[in-house]
């Protein structure tokens, strides 16, 4: 839209960490765009060390404290109506004052019992959240760091994963990865690399055979 040749973009998307059960986490993707050249190199960091939360309050002291517990004011807070409402709904609170003004205008409401409180996860409200970010930016700058061994473009990262290394106990091949595969997205030269400090073998708790 811009019409310039490079541009730079972040997103980032929370929920369900795919490896731990029940636990919460972040993944951040930094995107670096290069039209003249026709190149996307990306970065991304995921983490579990997120505040993301939410709760329904009665009271301010009831705000406050979970407020606090969340990195307030330091992290900022939103408080809405209800949990789905999509009307008055107060954000960039990141004063004592204008916690206390918010929730009790809102609890001043008609037959207004209880509001919702919840994290601010917008990345310039959330500095757990900006570190992330740093981190997804710093794995963008090793992509552009890494060349093509046949044509030199940057941009010569891990784009597939061949898994196999065998169980401890039955031998068999398990899921655990052993090889990584890099393609270089300019001219499709590829190379395939060990996982460095992979195990020779993997534990028979992660075979599917041993233990489905």
């Amino acid at each position: 839209m811009s019409g310039l040749d490079l541009a730079i973009a972040s997103e980032g998307s929370f929920g369900a960490d795919p490896q731990i059960p029940f636990i919460q986490s972040n993944l951040e993707l930094v995107l670096l765009v290069d039209t003249k050249n026709n190149l996307e190199i990306r970065g991304h960091y995921r983490s579990t060390e997120t505040n993301m939360n939410g709760s329904y309050i009665s009271t301010f002291e009831e705000a406050r404290n979970f407020a606090l517990k969340w990195g307030f004011p330091d992290h900022g807070v939103i408080v809405r109506k209800s949990k789905k409402s999509k009307y008055y709904i107060y954000k960039d609170i990141v004063t004592h004052a204008d916690l206390e003004q918010r929730v009790l205008k809102l609890l001043k409401r008609l037959f207004t019992r209880k509001v919702y409180i919840e994290t601010d996860m917008r990345a310039h409200r959330n500095p757990t959240r900006m570190q992330n970010i740093t981190k997804a930016t710093e794995d963008l700058i090793k992509n552009m760091k890494s060349l093509c061994p046949e044509c030199n473009t940057p941009g010569f990262v891990v784009v597939d994963v061949k898994r196999g290394i065998p169980c401890n106990l039955c031998g068999r091949p398990t899921d655990r990865p052993n090889i990584l595969v890099y393609k270089c997205s300019k001219c499709d030269y590829s190379q395939e690399s060990p996982v460095v400090d992979a195990p020779t073998s993997a534990d028979a708790g992660q075979c599917e055979y041993c233990n489905p």
